[in-house]
């Protein structure tokens, strides 16, 4: 079992109120825990992205420490989001619940010991701390690869637990079912900079990992001189490397038009980009390059003003006499940015994406059964599915049409 916790969220006769979450936390007995730490870790808007970091918002300074019967309530909150919960007690895992709706939920936590007693080559111990070099309750510490005497591989990692939360001690432990040599191991907590994965060896070492705020990035995009209010918009690094790659960051600017991307890797090369909605005609700006400052520097990029989105639209030619397989689509997507949308291809092969900014697109055809006809094709090939093509935006009517012939794939052979 991964993490050794269970968590189960139970739906209750007796709802609690709107703005409050309330819960009981138990031991590995099934008995009530007192002094058990409930703390509001993350929280999440119920509807579209956050317009700020998801340990930002005011709600999450709110905990709560269980009573006698393991009892526990945090009160007023916000009823407009949804949150992530953070219970500790000493001795035993930490629990990050999935994000929890407190007008419907009401939380039971069962919290097991720590391991003890296993091999040094099955059981990785460690410790987050800040950068001030004190203990990081709650960061979680998650396995990306392993290593063996036979193989050295990333992904997935049978029989090794999925993650573990750390103590009020900054203490983590992390088992594997099979001896490793080593576990490769990924840290994020609120307010801090994700620490990149590395490579830990299981020698029966307390291990120590060093969290940093990171550097910010802020701006303000404009349309036609108004601010954009909740647009969509998106960082991610330029080196995407096992690693050193730490996923991509997601918000919208708020009613002004303001953003402000915190914790992200100091000194590291990003790319800005507005993100792609296929349904709808929204502005947009051309992915923008940049390098972060160090930990604790803000990087103001000022005034971004945004164009009119460009239209992909046009048509997948079956063979003569061809239906098309169910759920077929289209994807387009850009590289630095890392960005993409897909459309569900009608009956008779038609499509349309708007909301693109003038730049290089990879466009995806998946229908299975079939490949491009690269024969009948004017733009550049790049794989039996694929094809790249360059939007520009010197086109008055902000629209691109193009005809994807396809033909049949019997049995594979091509």
């Amino acid at each position: 079992m991964s993490i050794a916790a269970v968590l189960l969220l139970c739906a209750v006769s007796a709802v609690p109120a709107a703005g409050t979450l309330t819960g009981r936390v138990f031991d590995e007995n099934g008995e009530p825990l007192a002094g058990a730490l409930v703390d509001l870790s993350t929280a999440k808007p119920r509807v579209g992205l956050a317009v700020t970091c998801p340990s930002c918002y005011r709600d999450c300074a709110k905990s709560a420490t269980t009573d006698a019967e393991g009892r526990f309530s945090i009160g007023e909150l916000d009823p407009t989001l949804l949150f992530r919960v953070l219970v500790l007690a000493t001795g035993r895992r930490a629990v990050l619940t999935k994000l929890t709706d407190p007008a419907e939920t009401e939380l039971e936590v069962k919290l097991e010991p720590l391991p003890a007693a296993l091999p040094p080559d099955r059981m990785l111990k460690g410790r987050v701390f800040d950068e001030l070099g004190k203990p990081l309750a709650g960061a979680v510490v998650s396995p990306t690869g392993a290593k063996t005497h036979e193989k050295r591989w990333w992904g997935q990692l049978p029989g090794v637990d999925e993650a573990a939360v750390t103590d009020a001690e900054g203490q983590f432990v992390i088992t594997s079912q099979e001896p490793k040599l080593g576990l490769d191991l990924r840290a994020g907590a609120p307010g801090y900079a994700d620490f990149p994965s590395r490579l830990f060896d299981l020698d029966g070492s307390e291990h120590e990992i060093r969290m940093r705020r990171g550097a910010t990035v802020s701006a303000r995009l404009t349309y036609q001189g108004r601010p954009v209010k909740r647009r969509a918009i998106g960082m991610v690094q330029r080196d995407r490397s096992v690693g050193h790659f730490v996923g991509e960051t997601t918000m919208a600017t708020d009613d002004d038009g303001n953003f402000l991307f915190a914790n992200l890797q100091p000194n590291e090369r990003y790319v800005l980009y507005s993100l792609c909605d296929a349904s709808q005609d929204l502005p947009v700006f051309k992915t923008v390059s940049m390098e972060t400052g160090g930990d604790g520097e803000v990087t103001s990029l000022a005034e971004i003003s945004l164009l009119q989105g460009l239209t992909l639209t046009g048509r997948v030619e079956l063979p003569t006499g061809a239906t098309m397989p169910k759920g077929a689509k289209l994807r387009v997507s850009r590289d630095p940015a890392w960005d993409w949308c897909e459309t569900l291809l009608s009956d008779d092969g038609e499509f349309k994406i708007r909301s693109l900014p003038p730049e290089v697109y990879s466009v995806s055809v998946i229908a299975p059964g079939f490949e491009i006809d690269a024969s009948r094709m004017r733009y550049q090939v790049t794989g039996a599915s694929e094809f790249g093509l360059r939007l520009r935006g010197d086109d008055e009517t902000g629209l691109l049409s193009v005809a994807v012939p396809m033909k049949s794939v019997i049995a594979g052979v091509r």
